[in-house]
């Protein structure tokens, strides 16, 4: 395994509108952590059901606690992103994977000011920390809590890569575990043919905040917590 970093683990051809471009897969260097929270605020993060839903991008309190959270996790220096090859300027950043280690320890919640992105975190993470425990105990796992590409990019299979590159950086970081959340059917059934199984399903009717309001337009969502085995 490559120890240096940033390590580019592939470089691949594909063509976009007509033209064959290089995208670079590699881990992704300090420099663009502010150009990918701006990405995940404008670009994902406004069109996420519970986030857009809340509101909570439009709340300062909010909108500091998921900066801070990224942050966090992306210092752990695991997470992979898809550049677009540019001949004059720098690569081009189209899509990524935050990944970091954790296990049932770390889902404890602490240093959030926000009632509401703490109450999202606390019913997910508590839901996660009773089948984490059940499937590996107290044992470190790779997990992610986003993976994303630009709209201009999708359907290229970028999304299909990024994924499957989780085992090499699970093999890299000595995990044997990765252990995911998937908000749609699209992504299970990516998450699915990459050898992951769906191991419990945590529903948003259960979280409280919904119930007090009956605008939330996820209440009737769900997610799938889903684990693959790093071989």
């Amino acid at each position: 395994m490559n120890n240096s970093f940033p390590e580019i683990f592939k470089i691949i051809d594909i063509d976009h509108s007509g033209q064959k471009k290089k995208f670079v897969f590699q881990e992704i260097p300090e420099h663009y952590y502010d150009e990918i929270i701006n990405k995940l605020i404008y670009e994902y993060w406004s069109d996420e059901i519970t986030y857009r839903s809340l509101n909570v991008l439009n709340d300062p309190v909010s909108a500091l606690d998921i900066k801070n959270t990224f942050k966090k996790y992306l210092a752990h220096k695991m997470s992979i992103g898809v550049f677009e090859c540019k001949e004059n300027d720098e690569n081009k950043l189209v899509g990524l994977n935050i990944l970091f280690r954790e296990n049932i320890n770390s889902l404890n919640i602490s240093n959030l000011n926000s009632n509401y992105y703490e109450r999202i975190f606390y019913f997910i993470n508590t839901f996660k920390k009773s089948y984490v425990e059940q499937l590996i105990g107290n044992e470190d796992y790779l997990t992610s809590e986003m993976l994303f590409v630009c709209k201009d990019y999708r359907k290229l299979g970028l999304a299909r890569q990024l994924l499957g590159l989780r085992n090499y950086v699970g093999k890299k970081h000595n995990f044997k575990y990765t252990i995911s959340n998937f908000s749609s059917p699209i992504a299970e059934k990516l998450a699915e043919n990459e050898g992951f199984k769906k191991k419990s399903i945590f529903n948003y009717n259960d979280v409280p905040m919904v119930d007090n309001d009956k605008n939330c337009s996820f209440k009737d969502k769900s997610f799938s917590c889903m684990i693959k085995y790093i071989l």
